[in-house]
């Protein structure tokens, strides 16, 4: 059964002392729609969690000035940083304004390998790639098989929600941004 409100340090707690190896994790989504502050709410809440054996990633904006140049991966415990994505002066042919860098995503795996056993993974952020199963998404599943994750708090994008959601199995906690 799926709840929503703001998640807690004392829920993520509560799942660490309950944690069983091999076991699905605790799976919470912060979610909201570009800029609703998503980041921001994963940093302070992994801050608030320092008690709990932790580690993960936040994916934060570069910018020259005012100018957003694209999205690095910074390790929340080592303030680490791997470029993850850059604005191409033209669209590709899919669109997209953003080229990738595969490299992240191996980066990205590291990352969460470094998360202590029952410990409390965060993640941002899952959208676009991910819910066409690209991006993070072949790193997140491979942690999330090896069964030594209390939980996963992850940032969502408000519309890819309901489609990582279903890929996923489903969040046992949603706290929605903006709402």
């Amino acid at each position: 059964m799926m709840h929503s409100g703001q998640i807690t340090p004392d829920l993520l707690a509560n799942c660490a002392a309950r944690y069983q190896p091999g076991h699905r994790p605790f799976l919470a989504a912060i979610v909201g729609s570009l800029h609703a502050g998503k980041t921001t709410r994963l940093k302070m809440l992994f801050d608030a969690c320092e008690f709990l054996p932790r580690g993960g990633f936040a994916e934060i904006a570069c910018f020259d000035g005012e100018v957003r140049l694209g999205y690095d991966f910074v390790d929340l415990r080592t303030g680490q940083r791997v470029c993850v994505a850059r604005r191409q002066s033209e669209p590709q042919e899919d669109g997209c304004r953003y080229a990738f860098f595969p490299e992240a995503w191996t980066w990205a795996d590291a990352c969460l390998r470094q998360v202590p056993e029952g410990g409390i993974a965060f993640v941002d952020e899952l959208g676009i790639l991910e819910a066409a199963n690209g991006g993070l998404w072949d790193a997140l599943m491979t942690y999330m098989a090896r069964g030594k994750a209390a939980a996963v708090v992850a940032c969502v994008r408000e519309d890819i929600s309901p489609a990582i959601a279903k890929a996923l199995g489903g969040f046992d906690y949603t706290e929605n941004l903006g709402r």
